[in-house]
């Protein structure tokens, strides 16, 4: 096979593993941030909504 080839498709596919890791690591920030941002509003929901903890 020809090297040249082969180091592209390497590189192809090198490309595309980075891509996944982004994506998944750009889904857990999202997650993370959701967490983080609901956190400090559960005791004024709860008032709101004139909720208890029973």
């Amino acid at each position: 096979m020809n090297p040249s080839i082969t180091n592209t498709r390497a590189g192809k596919r090198y490309t595309y593993e980075w891509y996944v890791v982004a994506i998944c690591m750009l889904a857990y920030v999202f997650s993370f941030i959701d967490r983080q941002v609901l956190a400090p509003m559960i005791e004024p929901i709860k008032h709101d909504l004139h909720l208890t903890d029973a």
